[in-house]
């Protein structure tokens, strides 16, 4: 055993002892130390995968559902660029991803090495913390190691952002190869795998869970308000914001992201509702608005932010990030959902009063949204097969990006089986690694995950379908023949080149990609043949792949929206 090979043991001893006990993999000689360590060592679970951009989306949903950090492990070179794509998504949403990258000692690079980039800060503008590791030697104690482990475990804990680690190893790279390490540093080694406890104990602070609010602040939430809920990632947060509007006696308007949307104490259909001029100008008159998550998926509810230029706007944010894209806010509280929850029900007297629509119950008011939302449920079309899927689900969603998200936002109906854990990549909301993170998400949950994405989507990251096959995974492609939300944008549909520059109008199908990577497949052309399909029986991946006609979709929900425009609420009692 060489020196790279010890430094590389000890590196992921102390990671175990710090939780982090996850590592993603992806193929390479230069990063064989830090795979080979993996392997060795009995604490730890790995995942690979060998293209390093699904890799890091994959390692990005399991971190999403698990909530603890994991790492990603990759060779130099152009493999480590490959991964700048989910950092940033990770960085935006605030996901613990470690990056464990190999690369060539710094006198490679720019000289014409082979395999050698500029790679020690390539992430620096979307971590929280980067640094290189020391060219490992005999000269460095390897406490060195550990306490640098320790640091990098403990930055990703606290601040819930990646974190990169820059790993420069010289020839040899294997075990077999090399002299050995000094006598001293071997014996280090080995008394660390006995240790039952880090080297390097990093103690939490307390944080403070008190919220001070005057008495014109009270005053706001005994007013007429509305819960805008936003990103929320757990269900005890969702059950606090319940909690608080029933308190309070406000609306919720759930986003997808809420895991409110399917709850019949929200406004399920607000963003359906808000395509009513009438509905819309009575909730941009509400004289409170409380923002908690952000990261909207629906543009009308930015477009009611905007418009609530005389109402208090407060945005609840868990940590330092500012979500106002529309720079909005009247007042920002950065306190964790559940801690203020329970501060304005004990501190806060709750609100008995309802004013014009808000005296119509939640139940009646979805009631209302479901009898005139029309969409065609018996026929093919892309808003009926979402909203018959929603209705089905029999465990977590992944939304992907571009249109399924959209129309699950406005049409999702009542779930039978229970309100499902609802996850999306919200961040730089980009339409690539959706299926990895859906396969991450899949390597978590122990119950059935279903994605639900477009084609576009599905083609930009066919790759990840490898790692589908032996999950509970139940990818639905929506087919509509290219990107249809361009048809969405009059800019983009009304300058003569939508098909050829924007849409990427296509004649592609997915079973032969489905076979490829062993996965059962279905063709959907008719509802029915949904119905009978979904929920699927199977228990390992499948494809069902639903083909909507082209441009159909964009036609259907301007029809839609032209037919709501003018509803009338019907007054409470």
């Amino acid at each position: 055993m060489n020196i790279n090979n010890v430094w590389a043991e000890i590196l992921i001893e102390e990671m175990r002892q710090h939780g982090i006990n996850h590592f993603f993999i992806a193929p390479g000689s230069r990063s064989a130390p830090l795979t080979l360590a993996c392997a060795a060592n009995k604490g730890v679970q790995t995942h690979i995968h060998f293209d390093e951009r699904g890799l890091a989306y994959y390692a990005l949903g399991y971190i999403k559902a698990s909530k603890k950090p994991a790492a990603v492990i990759t060779t130099s070179g152009t493999a480590v660029a490959n991964l700048l794509p989910a950092v940033t998504e990770a960085f935006l949403t605030r996901i613990p991803l470690i990056l464990l990258t190999a690369d060539r000692p710094r006198e490679l690079i720019d000289c014409g090495a082979n395999q050698a980039i500029r790679q020690a800060e390539i992430f620096k503008d979307f971590t929280g913390y980067h640094s290189d590791l020391a060219e490992p030697t005999d000269r460095i104690h390897p406490k060195y190691i550990q306490e640098t482990a320790a640091k990098i475990a403990q930055i990703a804990l606290t601040t819930n952002l990646p974190v990169h680690l820059n790993c420069p190893f010289a020839e040899p790279l294997y075990p077999a190869q090399g002299e050995p390490p000094a006598s001293e540093t071997m014996i280090y080694m080995q008394s660390c795998s006995k240790s039952q406890i880090p080297a390097v104990e990093i103690l939490e602070t307390v944080e403070t869970s008190a919220l001070n609010l005057t008495s014109s602040h009270k005053k706001l939430f005994q007013k007429p308000g509305i819960i805008l809920a936003g990103c929320i990632d757990s269900k005890e947060k969702a059950e606090a914001v319940l909690k608080l509007a029933h308190h309070l006696n406000w609306y919720i308007f759930p986003d997808p992201q809420s895991q409110l949307r399917q709850s019949p104490d929200t406004v399920m259909y607000a963003d359906f509702l808000l395509d009513s001029e009438e509905f819309f100008k009575m909730s941009a008159g509400i004289e409170t608005l409380l923002i908690i998550g952000g990261r909207f998926i629906s543009k009308n509810f930015t477009r009611l932010i905007r418009s609530m230029d005389h109402s208090c706007r407060i945005l609840l944010t868990e940590n330092e990030d500012i979500q106002d894209p529309d720079h909005k806010a009247s007042m920002i509280i950065n306190m964790k959902i559940t801690d203020f929850a329970e501060n304005i029900i004990r501190t806060v007297e709750g609100n008995q009063k309802r004013v014009p629509y808000q005296k119509l119950p939640v139940s009646d008011l979805n009631s209302f949204a479901e009898s005139n939302m029309d969409p065609d449920e018996d026929k093919m079309n892309e808003p009926a097969v979402i909203r018959y899927i929603s209705g089905h689900l029999p465990g977590a969603l992944f939304l992907g990006n571009s249109l399924p998200a959209r129309i699950f936002s406005k049409f999702a109906g009542p779930a039978q089986y229970g309100i499902p854990k609802i996850y999306a990549n919200r961040g730089a909301s980009g339409i690539d690694g959706v299926t990895a993170a859906a396969c991450g998400i899949a390597d978590y949950e122990k119950e059935q995950v279903t994605l639900i994405t477009g084609d576009t989507s599905a083609l930009h990251d066919l790759n990840s379908l490898a790692l589908a096959a032996e999950k509970k995974l139940c990818v639905i492609i929506i087919n509509n023949a290219g990107g249809n939300i361009f048809a969405m944008l009059p800019g983009a549909r009304d300058c003569g080149y939508m098909e050829k520059f924007f849409a990427l109008r296509h004649s592609y199908s997915f079973e032969h990609a489905a076979a490829l990577f062993n996965l059962e497949y279905r063709m959907i052309t008719e509802l029915k043949q949904l119905q009978e399909c979904f929920p699927p029986k199977e228990k390992t991946g499948i494809v069902i792949e639903c083909i909507i006609p082209w441009n159909e979709t964009p036609q259907i929900l301007e029809k839609m929206k032209k037919k709501t425009e003018g509803l009338k609420i019907p007054s409470g009692a």
